[in-house]
């Protein structure tokens, strides 16, 4: 591409340097002290950093645990992908797009306006660079660990892996059909990438409707996450289990059992940010009948009273989101 004159976007939906620090003795890995997240590193400032609080801290010389110097950094981000490509190819002109270079006002127009007018070679960043955007002389495009995302416990997983795909893969050839995509995965035999090889939307809907419906996923059902929130584990237990009793109790002694589900207290993904504990109730309502919903409705009214006999702190909190986008 660059032989040619054309352009290149490499996309890795991870910013950062690298994705964690580990002790190669021991095996533990650096996490933030706020939040059960690790600890990212960013070469340009030299620290580990947590993407959910801004905590930051020095590069470990030493394991915290059993003091090991043995500490090896683990995982690729945008950040180091930068710094190849200028090792690799020390005549391109690269630039990068994430959350860390386009904090400046206007900065995000910029960069794309300059690799639109061609003063840059290669453009490396996150999905920030794979929507909507239009570039007449991409040839290229290259997705790094196309795996991020495809296995979080998240029912649209699939789907939103798919549609990224699809679209950073629509970046390239934008004005012929020469454009050359390449995703890298460690699981090939994913369904998912012969679909995107050959931009298989309706076989993937398929795929994906059947699977669906057999588990009463949307849009064969309705869901809502009830997320209860504290600084304290005692009491974010406490409660969710609380609000699991109760709300089983209306369903079993409602016209609506078997059409509502309560899905059992779970921790969150990331249980603890900016040291809040975060528990998950999940309700799924089948979509069988007006009366089912109806219920559904009445039952969170009845929750706002039930959550008011709790008598919780102010900083605790019990927030309902219907149709949830995030599982996190």
């Amino acid at each position: 591409a660059l032989k040619m004159k054309q352009n290149v976007i490499l996309m890795q939906n991870r910013r950062g340097y690298s994705a964690y620090q580990q002790c190669l003795e021991c095996g533990t890995v650096k996490m933030c002290r706020n939040c059960d997240i690790t600890m990212i590193y960013h070469k340009h400032k030299n620290n580990l950093r947590c993407h959910y609080c801004g905590y930051t801290e020095n590069l470990l010389t030493n394991c915290e645990v059993c003091q090991s110097t043995n500490l090896k950094l683990v995982g690729v981000g945008t950040e180091k992908i930068e710094e190849e490509i200028h090792r690799l190819f020390p005549d391109a002109r690269a630039v990068r797009m994430d959350a860390d270079t386009v904090k400046g006002k206007d900065a995000h127009r910029k960069i794309l306006k300059s690799f639109h007018e061609g003063e840059f070679d290669i453009l490396i960043g996150t999905q920030m660079i794979s929507k909507g955007l239009d570039f007449p002389n991409v040839y290229l495009v290259g997705v790094i660990s196309a795996d991020i995302g495809l296995f979080i416990p998240d029912f649209r997983a699939a789907e939103k892996t798919f549609q990224l795909l699809m679209q950073v893969s629509g970046r390239s050839g934008r004005i012929s059909d020469d454009g050359r995509v390449v995703i890298q995965t460690m699981n090939p035999d994913n369904y998912i990438f012969p679909m995107v090889e050959t931009h298989d939307y309706l076989s993937f809907f398929n795929k994906e409707v059947r699977h669906r419906q057999t588990h009463f996923y949307p849009p064969f059902s309705k869901m809502i996450l009830i997320e209860v929130s504290s600084s304290s584990q005692v009491n974010v237990n406490s409660y969710a289990w609380k609000i699991f009793h109760f709300l089983n109790g209306r369903i079993n002694n409602s016209s609506a059992a078997g059409g509502i589900e309560v899905l059992k207290p779970a921790q969150a993904l990331i249980y603890k940010i900016k040291n809040t504990f975060r528990m998950h109730i999940i309700l799924k309502i089948h979509k069988t009948s007006s009366e089912i919903i109806a219920a559904s409705e009445d039952m969170m009214f009845e929750l706002k009273g039930f959550s008011e006999s709790l008598k919780m702190r102010s900083t605790e909190r019990i927030n309902i989101d219907v149709d949830p986008l995030s599982f996190y």
